[in-house]
């Protein structure tokens, strides 16, 4: 099993990026209005004891989420006209199950929606629930706020291995054989200056601005030779031009 300490920055934020745009939909179907999101990932952490279990029979997570008021998550405004009855709790248990089946999913990116059912609660009375051992104890922690709620859903560290594979062959920007290992190449970063007549750019003399059409925040091409590699930003390093890699190219 890969270690904790190696899931790498970009596999982070894949998870993040995946988590939010499922959560989203879930707040779509479920909300009266949309919260805004927030979503960490974090490793080197253990359920608390408060923590319940919930298992598809083949993956098991724990879900924190005792202190969260889920009328105000699920009802908004209208929480306070909704009257507590069968009817409440049954959509309030759908809409825990569905986020937590969404959350699972985009986490272990499986286009497959698994119903998550409840095992069991941490108990800690000198029994360990099965439970606690099927997670294992090299887990990683979505921090997940719904507006001002908090949700921390603890995932086995083994479902996090697609999105590992995924950034890993995402952020070789070249391939290499081994007697590529010490060839030396020349990069280049451009970026378009937009469409301009020929007359306007004959006319151009030393000290003239020509304006492009190329917003600020655009990113810069990184090339090498006529292959795009990745977008960055031009920035410095100490004496010396540098860039800040964003993301490979495509």
């Amino acid at each position: 099993m890969i270690k904790l300490q190696h899931l790498t920055s970009s596999a982070r934020q894949l998870i993040e990026e995946r988590v939010i745009e499922a959560l989203n939909r879930w707040q779509a179907e479920w909300c009266f209005k949309q919260h805004p999101l927030t979503v960490a990932v974090l490793t080197g952490q253990q359920p608390d004891k408060d923590a319940y279990y919930y298992s598809d029979k083949a993956d098991v997570i724990a879900v924190q989420a005792a202190k969260i008021n889920w009328r105000d998550v699920i009802f908004a405004n209208h929480a306070t006209d909704v009257p507590t009855d069968a009817i409440y709790d049954s959509i309030l248990t759908a809409a825990k199950s569905e986020l937590y089946s969404v959350a699972h999913a985009a986490f272990k990116c499986s286009p497959q929606l698994a119903t998550l059912s409840p095992t069991q609660k941490a108990q800690h009375l000198g029994v360990i629930p099965d439970s606690i051992h099927q997670l294992g104890t090299d887990t990683v922690l979505l921090e997940i706020m719904i507006g001002k709620q908090e949700i921390r859903i603890f995932f086995p560290f083994s479902l996090a291995g697609n999105i590992t594979a995924e950034t890993s062959i995402k952020s070789r920007l070249v391939s290499l054989t081994p007697r590529d290992i010490k060839k030396s190449v020349s990069m280049n970063v451009s970026i378009s200056l937009g469409q301009h007549l020929l007359s306007d750019i004959n006319a151009l003399e030393p000290g003239d601005i020509l304006m492009s059409t190329t917003p600020l925040n655009s990113l810069f091409a990184v090339q090498l030779g006529d292959k795009k590699i990745a977008d960055a930003n031009l920035g410095r390093k100490g004496t010396k031009k540098a860039i800040l890699l964003v993301k490979p190219g495509k």
